[in-house]
């Protein structure tokens, strides 16, 4: 789906569709809109045929030299906001869609009390990439590949630049997290942790970022002895990615580290069947950094960034991990394993640790950690533990713009205590209570001084059921957080 901002020309208008918005008040203020097809939209109103309820799509083929006429309800104005933009431009994609429509003018008159026309119009279009998403390169289609519409987005003189902007990054963040995507879903035997480090090496090349992919050889060499020991019972050799942005250095780097267990069976802790081929999303933490890398590059901010993904399976086997095993982390840290279907922590350790080697502050950690952080906050939030106030408070400023729903959990000493080992320095499981806190608790200690946060993503990093923009399968969770977080957090 191609976007493109132009004047509004009533004369130069070509398009098979077009699209009008209407609120619930009325169709008063939309100039744009009634001079284009001559009153249509105010006569419907009249009629009773549209009410502007929103998400409320309505096709009308009659009255219009278009061959179509969508009008899209926002809904009233005092409500309206950016999740609710972006589930309307859902629906319109879908209507596009189903129309075969190959190109579709839109006049951007989005403006209310609540939320200004280029906030609506970047949420709208985001919602309308990820409302189109499709996972379907395994799947043999019948018939003929539908062709995406181009959508043309008419604006006054006065507010081209600014609208073009909001698309713009509107296209970035919603191609960023649809990315992520896709990688979530891939089979494990196809995204192997050497196939993760190749999907990141594309990405590097695609956007200008710098990539280093370290080995087995050199990950043992270093002393990173929880993602060496995790992947023990894989043929699979782990992969450590590391993909570097420089913008213009202002600062310390930002460092992100996304877990990327391409498939985890739980070792020999092994998990229930039921449900188990869903485990190839344990790596939706590293999709969501090698996502949000590309969006970095592409959103170019003056900060200078570095994200970091530990990747290996997790599987049972002879050479695997056992519980009751000791083993020691980048820093020196020795772990008890108490399971070794606890195994993230183990990998996020050693990746916070290599963050701190290279200096990186803040340092941001996306994972699909704990089952507890799910039964806590159900497939709604996404958790955040953090050791700094300011960087928990600009993480949920985030994640607000970004439409993603997070909630700050405690992080607190006593947690802590709960990993403490009687034979090792730690143990990798502080027990069934409590468990989301005790593992962030577990980080937290890898983190030391360094201003840091920890975002559980195993509520949101899968869907299991389809509902508006987010679709069944991986979510892209965070992504357009991480991006929004690495902007905001220098002022842009």
């Amino acid at each position: 789906m191609d976007f493109k901002v132009t004047r509004f020309n009533q004369d130069k208008l070509t398009c098979d569709t077009l699209v009008l918005t209407a609120w619930s008040e009325g169709v008063s203020g939309l100039r744009m809109s009634d001079q284009l097809c001559n009153g249509l939209v105010g006569r419907l109103w009249t009629k009773g045929k549209i009410s502007g309820k929103v998400e409320q799509v309505k096709v009308i083929y009659t009255e219009t030299p278009w061959e179509q006429v969508v009008i899209l309800g926002l809904g009233e104005k005092d409500k309206f906001t950016g999740e609710l933009a972006r589930r309307c431009g859902a629906d319109l994609a879908e209507t596009l869609t189903g129309l075969k429509s190959r190109k579709a003018s839109l006049p951007v008159e989005f403006e209310n009390p609540a939320v200004t026309e280029a906030e609506a119009l970047e949420a709208l279009v985001e919602g309308m990439i990820l409302g189109n998403y499709r996972f379907d390169k395994y799947r043999r289609e019948d018939g003929e590949q539908e062709e995406e519409p181009t959508v043309e987005i008419l604006a006054e003189d006065a507010s081209l630049d600014t609208l073009g902007g909001a698309v713009h990054r509107a296209v970035v963040l919603a191609e960023a997290t649809n990315l992520a995507r896709d990688m979530v879903n891939e089979p494990g035997n196809k995204l192997t942790p050497a196939a993760l480090a190749q999907r990141a090496q594309q990405v590097a090349a695609a956007y200008g970022l710098e990539c280093r992919v370290l080995g087995a050889e050199e990950i043992t060499g270093l002393g990173m002895g929880g993602l060496s020991g995790v992947t023990r019972g894989s043929a699979e050799e782990p992969r450590l990615i590391v993909l570097g942005y420089r913008g213009r250095g202002q600062g310390k780097a930002v460092g992100l580290v996304g877990k990327g267990i391409t498939f985890d069976a739980g070792g020999i802790s092994l998990k229930p069947v039921s449900g188990m081929e869903e485990m190839k999303s344990d790596m939706a933490g590293g999709a969501a950094v090698i996502a949000a890398m590309s969006a970095i590059a592409r959103l170019k901010p003056v900060m200078d960034v570095t994200g970091v993904v530990p990747a290996c399976e997790n599987l049972p086997g002879g050479s695997a991990l056992k519980p009751g095993d000791v083993i020691q982390i980048l820093d020196g840290t020795t772990v008890e394993i108490i399971s070794t279907d606890s195994e993230g922590r183990l990998i996020l350790a050693d990746g916070i640790c290599y963050a701190r080697r290279l200096g990186l502050e803040p340092v941001i950690d996306v994972a699909t950690l704990t089952g507890a952080c799910s039964v806590a906050l159900g497939p709604v939030y996404t958790g955040l533990w953090s050791n700094s106030r300011e960087l928990q408070e600009k993480v949920l400023e985030a994640s607000r713009s970004a439409g993603e729903k997070v909630w700050a959990m405690p992080y607190d000493r006593d947690y802590y205590e709960l990993t403490e080992s009687r034979t090792a320095d730690l143990k990798n499981s502080g027990g069934r209570e409590g468990g989301a806190c005790s593992a962030a608790a577990f980080l937290g200690h890898f983190a030391q001084e360094t201003p840091w946060a920890h975002l559980d993503i195993a509520p949101t990093g899968f869907a299991d059921n389809a509902q508006g923009y987010v679709k069944k399968g991986g979510t892209g969770a965070m992504v357009r957080t991480l991006a929004r977080f690495v902007c905001r957090w220098t002022g842009e």
